[in-house]
């Protein structure tokens, strides 16, 4: 029998590459219960148990909290790690720690909520990395978008926007002002829109969510995974060359303004810092994710270093050891790598 029950909610397929980070630690040993909201998912052939949830991301958080009381209490759960309704699960956490369930969030509301706006996330970290902040305007309607755009390009900025709430850059757009035509069907641009189409879309509705539309940044995208311990502050910078290959390896300036982050934060549960990166210039910060990155597994296979393992055992007092030095180049492909 595990010596701890937890529950993944709604993890989608990254849960199929952190469950067995969870399961690869033996003392103590876990039991890992996953709800999604899909039939068939991935993470059946990980997980011990799994379910379907009865509500959806746009329930209510009172039929949610009642779905996820009746999950703790059929299976004794001892740990949630929940990406669905993170920051309902973070204010009202006495609801599940009164009765002795640990939740894998960090101890701050204030600050979960603040990073998980990306516009707030700016104006937080203009104390700590001035720097890295990229030039950028916060939005609601069209003719605020309008203005934005038009400031940016008289900048010579390329440009983009995104909900400044978001999960996985479902709403990140480039904007194109030039017409392409038939050649549209052609184009390898990804997540490209012709300005006049993100007018006419706009347009549609007198008022939007709160957008960001920023400078469109060069370089490479560096994803930080992050976890603060009581021995030091966990960060890998995984670089993604292309689509298929990321490279791992210790980038001093990164770790650097991920370590001052962190500190300036208070940031105590696993979360993945983004950057903009080109060699010999100032990384920009793209946003902060809460909560472990869809790379996660790269990470540990690279390093070593289990950040969902060392999470689980803060979270249950024990203080897991991990390499600080790991100072080796791997080049990682998504389904394959090679420790060199």
């Amino acid at each position: 029998m595990a010596d701890y029950n937890v529950w993944l909610n709604n993890w989608g397929s990254q849960a199929a590459e952190v469950i067995p980070l969870i399961k690869k630690k033996h003392e103590p040993s876990f039991r890992v219960i996953s709800t999604t909201g899909v039939k068939n998912p991935a993470v059946m052939s990980e997980a011990d148990e799994w379910y379907r949830e009865t509500c959806n991301s746009k329930s209510s958080w009172e039929d949610y909290s009642k779905f996820a009381l009746e999950i703790c209490d059929e299976h004794d759960i001892d740990i949630i790690m929940p990406v669905r309704k993170m920051l309902e699960f973070s204010e009202h956490r006495k609801l599940f720690e009164e009765r002795g369930i640990k939740l894998m969030l960090p101890s701050s509301h204030f600050m979960m909520r603040t990073l998980n706006d990306k516009a707030s996330t700016y104006e937080v970290l203009r104390e700590v990395v001035p720097e890295c902040i990229p030039k950028y305007y916060k939005v609601n309607t069209v003719e605020e978008f309008k203005i934005a755009v038009e400031a940016l390009r008289k900048e010579g900025c390329g440009v983009c926007f995104k909900y400044v709430q978001d999960i996985a850059s479902q709403s990140f757009r480039i904007i194109s002002f030039e017409k392409r035509g038939i050649d549209e069907f052609s184009s390898k641009t990804k997540h490209a829109i012709e300005y006049d189409t993100a007018l006419e879309i706009l347009s549609s509705v007198p008022k939007f969510k709160d957008m960001m539309v920023m400078e469109l940044l060069d370089g490479l995208e560096v994803s930080c995974d992050c976890l603060a311990t009581s021995s030091g502050n966990i960060i890998i910078p995984r670089m993604k060359l292309n689509t298929r290959i990321q490279e791992v390896r210790r980038q001093p300036q990164l770790m650097n303004l991920c370590d001052r982050i962190l500190n300036f934060t208070g940031y105590d549960a696993p979360c993945n810092i983004q950057f903009k990166y080109e060699i010999g210039k100032t990384p920009k910060l793209l946003e902060i994710n809460t909560r472990m990155s869809g790379g996660i597994h790269i990470s540990e296979w690279a390093t070593g270093i289990n950040i969902p393992s060392i999470a689980l055992s803060q979270l249950i007092g024990v203080d897991e050891e991990w390499n600080r030095e790991w100072k080796k180049v791997q080049m990682v492909a998504r389904e394959k790598y090679d420790k060199m």
